[in-house]
């Protein structure tokens, strides 16, 4: 039926090209990538560069950029842009973990009606505290700032989110926890709130689950990715890899 949209993809032509490159080192990699894609619609251009390594014993850092520009026959153009910085101090023997990264993203649309611009600076703090073999403590602080222009109309904002988290181990494998967060908007001085528990279970090394349930949430397109606060029931699993992985995997499902 020629009046329904396709279900998946697209009927138009196009050609796709791509090129990659990647340099290893002892303790550091660099990756790239470049991306052209033409159809009769639009052409689009993509390069994508990333670069992780080890700056002493148990601290690492990595840096990605990702940049897509598409360019429309009838004159659209639409610009995409992400970098992204990360940290991690891990040490062997120290009780606390602390994992940062940042997001600095860039979008713009441009037509002969509009010319809409967006900036987005987000910034995600973990940390982890292990008092002993069963308790652990989890600090988090979130940050975001963001300007718009759409319409000729400018809006910013400023906000941030503060989390805590404690699990105990009830025993080798089943742990609890208890969780809660504040979410400030500062140009509107609201409020919005997050609490709830959750327990856990360990199927194999590496391999952890758990469900929980949230009396109160919220829910924010940022944030959200990090800490589940939305009300209600929730699932989450969490998948721990290195070279050990895939032979624990076959050892359980044997």
């Amino acid at each position: 039926n020629t009046n329904v949209p396709a279900a998946h993809g697209s009927n138009a032509d196009f050609t796709a090209v791509s090129l990659g490159s990647t340099y290893q080192q002892e303790k550091w990699s660099w990756t790239n990538r470049f991306e052209l894609r033409h159809s009769d619609g639009e052409d689009k251009f993509g390069f994508v560069s990333g670069l992780i390594g080890q700056v002493k014993q148990g601290v690492s850092a990595s840096a990605r950029f990702m940049g897509f520009l598409t360019d429309g026959m009838n004159g659209d153009k639409k610009t995409e842009e992400e970098l992204t910085l990360g940290l991690a101090y891990r040490p062997v023997k120290s009780r606390w973990i602390f994992l940062d990264r940042l997001d600095a993203k860039f979008d713009q649309n441009e037509s002969s009606l509009q010319n809409d611009k967006s900036w987005r600076l987000v910034n995600n703090l973990h940390a982890n505290f292990k008092a002993n073999r069963d308790w652990q403590i989890a600090p988090y602080y979130g940050l975001k700032y963001v300007r718009e222009n759409f319409g000729g109309t400018h809006y910013d904002g400023f906000t941030d989110l503060v989390a805590l988290e404690t699990r105990y181990n009830l025993t080798k494998r089943w742990d609890m926890g208890l969780h809660g967060s504040m979410l400030h908007t500062w140009n509107s001085d609201q409020y919005d709130y997050s609490s709830g528990l959750s327990t856990g279970y360990l199927f194999i090394t590496n391999l952890w689950t758990s469900i929980g349930y949230n009396f109160e949430g919220f829910r924010d397109e940022d944030f959200s990715q990090s800490n589940y606060t939305a009300q209600g029931f929730y699932l989450k699993f969490r998948l721990k890899f290195d070279q050990n992985t895939l032979d624990e995997a076959l050892t359980w499902l044997n």
